[in-house]
């Protein structure tokens, strides 16, 4: 670098002894981000100019964006060139950078989108090589409505579908292998949101692993979760991929400027991976004008590198070049390792000034030149990475497999394509093992050395032994619950069958997941009983063991403790902060985000039921001047709910009623929910803890049995039921009505309309009432009811009415009968041409409402051909609706039309019109009409 200007250096240097902070980093990591939605680097002469400006600003590094969304700045033999900004035919964009900027001494880090690959609905151009979004639908994540797009109509890869990992590794191992650069950089390296994830393949597998159907919630901790590991595995694997070719690469990602919000709201868990060193540096997004915003964000990134870098990236394109200057220097006083500008095209808010955003910096913070900070950890190592892979005897990856290395006895999961991974081992020879539900262990011997990335595969064997139970035990045995517990040798399921003889008679629903010590809770039990039991349980391989016999005796009554749920264990929605400065709060600490106009954040305390009853509801909060004086807690019981809202200003520190006397059942269904959605502003809504206590045992008398059931065909389709009411101890729920020893619906009415009928049947009813603790009457007496048969009627129009033309010969009863006795109309002249336009009509005897089906048919010809419309009115529009358009000649024509859905052709008295039309004819000409006919189906 002495070929600066001795006058430029002097200068410069004059500045940066009035400016000089004190700083603890002699090096630091200076480098613009260059995107690819604008000019940059996309022709030799945009690279050069770009290069020169990125030195000339005393910068060491440049981060140029090589894949914008699934395209390729470089030479791809997996992704097609880059649209919109397309480099010049034949040009090699990264090839020239990497070359310019080495020769100035600058750093080249290949930036990457990764999961975000397209952003418009409508596909990408066909291509050679194609892009994903057309190759590979299947790879898509989807939301929780089955969307492909997000609410920006950008769409994403899904990082739980195995093949979208192994893709990212070849494409990026393509960059990392065939171009010398210093450094690679993942961005959009999360999920667009939490309810995103849904791909079928990753829902199959994580419902496999776990043991479940269906579709998870979008709060569900474990699939948010499952879904964070997901995107840590992709970090990993590129990690360990790219060190294992070339241990000098700094690995880095562009991550959210604030963690708790990455990991909560993106599944981007990059305190994690800074913690386990799975990225060299990450670059913090911290993208605002507000400075107050930008040094807090710094503050906490400094605290969060953990032995590795964090480079903040300063948002230049937000902001004035001044207030740019000042967060520059806040980030060097820090002092952190080094300062990210974006971008290098648009250095400043309003009308861009990138002289004037460069003369700022060689006045300011960049007025002399510092080399990158050293990463000792990748220039003088004493830490070794191990790789590979878990695979049946096949080749097929096996997952989920925990693979541990003996020695440090450190363990980790693998991902979906099986890839395993470890950093900072020890140098020295391990075991290593690997495990798996339905599989023998299998293990190898690897030998770690200091900065280099060993492989090691492992194949795992087929399982054929069943687990071995030992130490079945009971636990907190109540008047009507009791706890059963068992330990088995491998992980396996868990299900107890129980009774009051050795035939047992009910068994409890299999529990999937695969562990080694068990519990299972029976509820429902008689006090003051003696119960046999035995457990079960099955391994991954499906090998299933059952124990001898047991027994235990239930108390006499019931004592059921109270249930407090503290906010670690609540379910939350949105982004909430973690408090402990508040002395009155319940536990270690508390949640709490701010208030809003409508509900976008949410806190859920949901308590696992074990005795059915009564209980009462309670919430614990620390109160403040700042809190929201309307916090709305909405309590959900069995059969019903109740929003309250409390005052969090005051009586904070105690135990405060929500809803007195409500029935739960048991299980996990009812919950307590506090939204932040008040309408205040500038409050604070604070999630602490809730509390249940029991107040009366569960109600097990049934309603008394409806009585006087009646069932009335209404239609060929409908039987209308009414009974009398029944009467109940606490209170009649509901009413359940069945069909032919069948149900088939509820009514919480005396009153029930079957429409799922058919015509000519005969049914027998019968109805049950039910109370809210699930206590059902027995079935009334039956009610039987036959549904009329279909019956057909036909009708001739009664009457016509002309809009254009004048009846020549016969009259409306000539079109009763196809009989070729015509009633003849003659064109009507309108601006020099010819027109017949007008409508037969009828009213039906029947009820509208019970036709079921119209048919319609028209026979008739015309003096000279033309094209004929058909048309009937709808009463419900008021408009005519098209049912035909033909050509007609001098021939007789029959048209037929009929609906299902007559309904709007008819009107409340019967009426319906029919309307023929022909219209523009250069010559005169006559409509002879034949017959016509209504048709009805009722």
């Amino acid at each position: 670098r002495m070929n600066k200007n001795t006058a430029l250096v002097l200068a410069v240097l004059i500045s940066a002894i009035l400016w000089a902070p004190q700083k603890v980093w002699s090096a630091e990591h200076r480098a613009f981000w260059v995107d690819a939605w604008g000019s940059g680097f996309e022709s030799p002469s945009a690279t050069t100019s770009m290069i020169n400006y990125v030195d000339a600003c005393n910068c060491n590094a440049v981060i140029v964006e090589v894949r914008k969304r699934g395209d390729a700045y470089y030479t791809s033999s997996y992704e097609p060139i880059g649209w919109n900004v397309t480099p010049e035919p034949g040009y090699d964009c990264l090839a020239d950078v990497v070359s310019k900027a080495h020769s100035a001494g600058l750093e080249v880090h290949a930036w990457v989108v990764v999961n975000r690959v397209w952003t418009f609905t409508d596909p990408p151009p066909e291509t050679n090589p194609p892009h994903v979004f057309n190759a590979h639908p299947e790879w898509f994540s989807l939301d929780d409505t089955g969307s492909k797009f997000d609410s920006a109509n950008n769409s994403w890869l899904d990082p739980g579908h195995p093949d979208v990992e192994n893709y990212h590794k070849n494409v990026f191992m393509e960059i990392i292998q065939n171009y010398d650069i210093d450094g690679f950089c993942l961005d959009y390296i999360r999920y667009t949101g939490t309810n995103f994830g849904y791909n079928p393949t990753a829902v199959a597998r994580y419902n496999a692993e776990y043991g479940l159907s269906g579709q998870p919630a979008t709060n569900d901790p474990q699939w948010s979760d499952w879904r964070r590991d997901q995107v840590t595995n992709m970090v990993k694997r590129i990690y360990l991929e790219a060190k294992a070719v070339k241990p000098y690469i700094k690995i880095g990602a562009a991550i959210w400027n604030n963690s708790t919000t990455g990991r909560n709201s993106y599944f981007q868990d990059w305190a994690l991976w800074m913690q386990n060193h799975w990225l060299d540096y990450g670059a913090p997004m911290a993208y605002t004008s507000t400075n107050s915003t930008f040094y807090s964000w710094v503050d906490t990134y400094y605290n969060q590198q953990y032995g590795h870098h964090l480079y903040p990236i300063q948002g230049s394109y937000i902001n004035t070049i001044s207030n740019s200057m000042t967060q520059i220097e806040y980030v060097q006083n820090k002092p952190m390792p080094g300062v990210h500008l974006y971008c290098y095209r648009v250095t400043n808010s309003g009308t861009v000034d990138r002289e004037g955003f460069k003369s700022a910096l060689l006045a300011g913070p960049f007025a002399t030149y510092q080399d990158p900070p050293a990463m000792t950890w990748i220039s003088s190592p004493t830490k070794g990475m191990l790789k590979g892979f878990v695979k049946d005897g096949s080749g097929t990856p096996v997952y989920p497999s925990t693979v541990t290395v003996q020695g440090p006895n450190v363990s980790t999961k693998n991902s979906g394509t099986g890839f395993y991974g470890f950093v900072d081992l020890d140098p020295g020879t391990y075991t290593v093992t690997a495990s798996s539900p339905g599989y023998t262990n299998g293990q190898g011997q690897v030998t770690i050395t200091a900065g280099q990335v060993a492989s090691l595969d492992i194949t795992l064997g087929t399982d054929s032994a069943p687990p071995i139970i030992s130490n079945v035990r009971t636990s907190d045995v109540r008047a009507t619950i009791a706890k059963i517990l068992w330990d088995t040798d491998e992980v396996a399921t868990s299900q107890v069958e129980y009774g009051t003889t050795t035939a047992y008679g009910n068994t409890t629903p299999e529990d999937p997941a695969l562990v080694t010590a068990h519990t299972v809770q029976l509820t429902g039990l008689q006090p003051n009983t003696t119960y046999h039991f035995r457990v079960k349980s099955k391994d991954g391989a499906n090998n299933a063991a059952v124990s001898g016999d047991y027994t235990f005796t239930t108390a006499e009554s019931e004592v059921v403790d109270d249930i407090i749920i503290d906010n670690p264990s609540c379910e939350l929605s949105g982004a909430w902060t973690t408090g402990t400065s508040s002395t009155d709060k319940y536990g270690a600490d508390y949640y709490y985000c701010t208030t809003s106009a409508s509900e976008s954040k949410s806190a859920k305390w949901r308590p696992n039921i074990l005795v059915a009853g009564n209980y009462d509801t309670y919430c614990w909060y620390p109160q403040g001047s700042n809190r929201s004086q309307k916090a709305p807690y909405t309590v959900y019981w069995n059969g019903g709910s109740q929003t309250i809202q409390i005052n969090q200003q005051i009586n904070g520190g105690r135990w405060n009623l929500l809803v007195s006397d409500k029935p739960h059942a048991v299980g996990t269904a009812q919950y307590i929910k506090l939204g932040n959605g008040t309408g205040e502003s500038s409050l604070v809504v604070m999630a602490d803890a809730v509390k249940y206590v029991f107040k009366a045992g569960p109600d097990t008398q049934p309603p008394s049995v409806p009585t006087n059931l009646t069932a009335t065909p209404i239609s060929q389709t409908r039987i209308d039921l009414g009974w009398t009411a029944s009467t109940d101890n606490v209170g009649v729920t509901g009413y359940k009505v069945y069909r032919n020893g069948s149900q088939i619906g509820t009514s919480t009415s005396t009153a029930y309309s079957d429409t799922t009928c058919s015509p000519n049947t005969t049914y027998t009813y019968t109805v049950s009432a039910y109370d809210a603790a699930g206590n059902e009457s027995g079935q009334s007496a039956p009610a039987v009811a036959t549904t009329p048969g279909v019956q057909t009627k036909n009708y001739a129009p009664t009457s016509i009415t002309l809009t254009k033309g004048t009846i020549a010969s016969g009259s409306v009863s000539n079109l009763a009968a196809n009989d070729a006795s015509y009633l003849v109309i003659n064109a009507a002249k309108s601006a020099n041409k010819y027109y017949t336009d007008w409508y037969s009509s009828v009213s039906i005897a029947e009820a509208p409402g019970s036709v079921t089906k119209l048919t319609i048919t028209y026979d008739g010809k015309l003096s000279s051909t033309q094209t004929q419309s058909l048309h009937i009115w709808n009463w419900s529009t008021s408009a005519w609706v098209q049912i035909d358009s033909r050509s007609v000649g001098t021939s007789d024509v029959t048209v037929t039309w009929s609906t299902t859905s007559p309904a709007n052709y008819i009107s409340a008295s019967g009426e319906i019109w029919l309307r023929e039309y022909v219209g523009g004819a250069k010559a005169s000409f006559s409509c002879s009409a034949d017959f016509v006919r209504f048709s009805i189906e009722y």
